[in-house]
């Protein structure tokens, strides 16, 4: 089985840049979701299985979306540069302790793996893990 796995599900990104807000895009969360669904089912059933596994699972989204009609990106509004990261750890950090950024998934992957960073590379990464102590 594979150590780490990346998984895109980009109907909803693709909705909101065609449609914006509304039904359309109601209706693409609906079955994002499921499919979320699918794979946390998927998760929890080799957890069963599996001795010795520690799995980290992070889901977000990586822009926001236009305040006027919610199809578009790229402005310094509020709204677009919001976005929300949601994982199953429990050492993941609250909103509360500090706000999280996209740059701080690899940060968090890499602290979860144990893997190993080379110094220069470390020194120039912008986030920092989102699991506490």
């Amino acid at each position: 089985a594979p150590d780490l796995s990346w998984v895109y599900l980009q109907h909803t990104d693709d909705i909101g840049h065609r449609d914006g807000d509304g039904q359309a895009m109601d209706l693409a969360v609906r079955w994002i979701d499921a499919r979320v669904y699918d794979l946390w089912s998927a998760v929890q059933a080799r957890e069963q299985q599996a001795v010795n596994e520690d799995w980290l699972v992070i889901i977000t989204t990586d822009h926001g979306r236009t305040t006027s009609d919610g199809k578009d990106h790229g402005g310094q509004s509020d709204r677009e540069r919001t976005i929300w990261i949601a994982g199953n750890s429990p050492r993941m950090v609250s909103p509360r302790e500090r706000s999280a950024a996209i740059v701080d998934i690899y940060p968090t992957i890499v602290e979860h793996m144990r893997f190993e960073l080379p110094g220069e590379i470390a020194a120039k990464l912008e986030g920092q893990s989102l699991l506490s102590e």
